[in-house]
């Protein structure tokens, strides 16, 4: 069996979110993730999960998975609760683990699973729209790793899933170029520096900010990310 079948949460209950998603700002936080408060649930990004665990392993937490594609983030995680898109692929789940599952769908698609979130574009978008579903009234919700860009013309955190290179001429910096300008096709200023960006990440940006101004709960929410996102106070780690 890959997953457990997990009982429905209880929402609107948590004081304390982080939701980390795997952009590379979240490099500069690493280091603070302590500090937020004790009873804070954290809600991982899946290709962050196995590297923030392994510095952080007592955190409680559920990890979002979205793609239907094949990857290797959760392989190694046992008896964690995950956040599955119904659609995902079920063959990125380990193997009697002793995960759980908690399945959710997209607003607007059919079928019998209980649990409906919007979709962002993004899977920390989700991660987001799922720390709404489960804060309490005058929660505070801190975002991180959420750049939806490419600063320093990177892509991805350090403590992102292991990337597959062909040879020892390519290793992740030569990557994440290469992707960088395959995929950016916008410019995005902060504080007065250009940051690469994509169409994808721009609407992506959209809908969040729009998913802040729209939740109806007097939350406090906090971006620690790098690039600021429209409506959300933006916070630099020192």
């Amino acid at each position: 069996m890959r997953c457990q079948i997990a009982a429905p949460p209880v929402s609107n209950s948590e004081k304390n979110i982080v939701v980390l998603g795997a952009s590379p700002s979240l490099d500069f936080l690493i280091p603070h993730l302590a500090e937020f408060p004790e009873d804070s649930l954290f809600i991982l990004s899946d290709s962050v999960a196995e590297g923030v665990l392994q510095l952080y392993p007592a955190v409680r937490r559920c990890i979002v998975t979205v793609e239907n594609r094949r990857h290797w983030y959760l392989k190694s995680l046992k008896n964690e609760t995950i956040l599955f898109y119904h659609k995902a692929c079920q063959r990125n789940l380990p193997h009697d683990a002793g995960n759980e599952c908690l399945y959710f769908k997209m607003h607007g698609e059919e079928g019998d699973v209980p649990l409906s979130l919007p979709s962002p574009g993004t899977v920390v978008g989700i991660a987001f729209a799922y720390a709404l579903l489960s804060a309490a009234s005058g929660a505070k919700i801190y975002l991180a790793g959420m750049d939806l860009s490419y600063p320093d013309h990177r892509v991805y955190s350090r403590l992102a899933g292991s990337l597959i290179l062909p040879d020892r001429f390519h290793n992740r910096e030569t990557a994440d170029l290469t992707g960088i300008y395959r995929r950016s096709s916008h410019i995005l200023v902060q504080s007065g520096f250009p940051v690469r960006t994509s169409a994808e990440f721009l609407a992506a940006r959209e809908n969040i900010s729009e998913l802040a101004k729209r939740q109806g709960k007097d939350f406090a929410l906090f971006n620690f990310s790098a690039v600021q996102i429209p409506g959300i106070r933006q916070v630099l780690p020192v």
